[in-house]
């Protein structure tokens, strides 16, 4: 469990750095669609 948030805390902080410099409506909608394609994964 602890190793799951350890993860999640970094993809959130690199998603978030990621933004902040490649402030883009292109990296935005790249980032949405990678966001979706990621939590239907975890549903199946």
């Amino acid at each position: 469990m602890e190793c799951f948030l350890l993860v999640s805390a970094m993809k959130a902080g690199g998603q978030a750095a990621i933004e902040e410099f490649l402030d883009n409506a292109y990296v935005d909608v790249a980032i949405a669609i990678i966001k979706g394609w990621q939590e239907a994964a975890c549903i199946d």
